[in-house]
């Protein structure tokens, strides 16, 4: 092969490792499509070489491969399924109970909104302050089952 940089034939992604006392061996794929070169090793060592061909022994192994990993919620084991349904459930709640506070925060906006407008636009306008206290007289509520109880300011 000519001297070219190994990722020009190379694809980048790991198949396979062997630990040796020397370190870690990589397994990567070839790519044939990439280079005639890559094409022509690849003939040499695998798909023409006898000793290859002739090999029949078998192993079964496992490589990575890109993929997908799925942890499923709500699947074929149920064991957590009604705790992943009650958090589900009280989340739903919980926004229902955002969204209604915030309507009435809005509704409690628009009406104080309204009522500032009407006192700007009275004759002459009402730039009181509506907050401050008036001069309302307490009111007194005495509670008593007995009748002959007198009630005290």
């Amino acid at each position: 092969m000519e001297d070219r940089a190994a990722a020009e034939v190379l694809e980048p992604r790991v198949i396979g490792a062997i630990q040796r006392s020397g370190g870690v061996l990589l397994a990567v794929p070839l790519n044939p499509a990439l280079s005639s070169d890559a094409q022509k090793a690849l003939d040499l060592f695998a798909t023409e070489n006898p000793e290859v061909i002739d090999f029949t022994t078998t192993r079964r192994i496992a490589l990575p491969t890109p993929g997908v990993s799925v942890d499923g919620r709500l699947g074929a084991c149920n064991c957590c399924e009604d705790d992943i349904t009650e958090r589900q459930k009280l989340g739903r709640e919980r926004i229902e109970a955002d969204t209604a506070l915030v309507a009435q925060q809005a509704a409690k906006t628009k009406q104080e909104g309204r009522r500032l407008r009407l006192r700007l636009d009275s004759e002459p306008p009402d730039l009181s302050d509506p907050t401050a206290a008036t001069s309302i007289p307490p009111v007194h509520v005495i509670v008593s089952n007995d009748e002959t109880d007198t009630p005290t300011p």
